[in-house]
């Protein structure tokens, strides 16, 4: 079922090479740091250290707990590394409170990367937001392959419903100056950022105001990149 919902996603926020155009100017001056970059998905701690984080913001380390998550398939790709304290903030919609967070994960080869497409170009395809009508028809289109390949109806209608859900929560706003280019991805609070053919998410959910997030991101992202120049 999850690989079905991620196929709707991707499809709802997918568009066509047709559509989109890039300059020479545009492209990737980042490339050498890839190798950098994934020399440290074993060590996200090391890329992004304690210190560098309390640079730009105060952590209460007597009550901060560390969490590192490896990645389940052993290739470090999903690695996350994260501090996360109590905050006196409720979710929006429960009776209980959010934890705050600062962090890094996922420092990996941008999905779907293809060596004749220009990654920025694959960025802009994933971190977007599709209007209305380009999800209708994504889903239309998603809805008659996974007929195709056999899924069961009644698994489409319900992973439809689904999918549709999540696509109206997810949104993006472009950040400018990180990077070869950036996201923030709201309903997550993360950074995502592009530098060269490499992805990395830094995590920041520290305030009820999103663009004192989004600030402290921005310099945790860019101090990052600073290690691999």
């Amino acid at each position: 079922m999850k690989k079905i919902i991620l196929f709707f996603l991707l499809s709802v926020f997918s568009i066509t090479q047709s559509s989109l155009t890039i300059d020479d100017s545009d492209k990737s001056s980042f490339i050498k740091t890839d190798d950098c970059l994934l020399s440290y998905q074993p060590k996200l701690d090391h890329l992004l250290p304690l210190a560098t984080i309390k640079r730009y913001y105060t952590i209460n380390i007597s009550e901060a707990k560390l969490s590192y998550q490896p990645s389940k398939n052993g290739n470090y790709d999903r690695d996350s590394y994260s501090y996360r304290w109590p905050s006196d903030r409720k979710m929006k919609g429960f009776d209980f409170y959010q934890s705050n967070e600062i962090g890094l994960k996922w420092v990996k080869i941008i999905d779907f990367y293809k060596e004749k497409e220009p990654p920025l170009i694959t960025f802009n395809h994933l971190y977007r937001n599709p209007s209305e009508a380009d999800k209708e028809k994504a889903f239309q289109e998603a809805d008659k392959e996974l007929v195709k390949r056999g899924v069961p109806q009644k698994d489409v209608q319900n992973t439809v419903k689904i999918a549709k859900n999540l696509a109206s929560t997810t949104r993006y706003l472009r950040i400018e100056g990180v990077g070869d280019a950036a996201a923030w991805e709201y309903s997550s609070n993360y950074l995502i950022v592009l530098s060269g053919k490499v992805t990395f998410r830094v995590i920041v959910n520290v305030s009820a105001n999103t663009d004192e997030n989004i600030a402290i991101a921005q310099r945790l992202a860019l101090e990052i990149l600073k290690k691999c120049k």
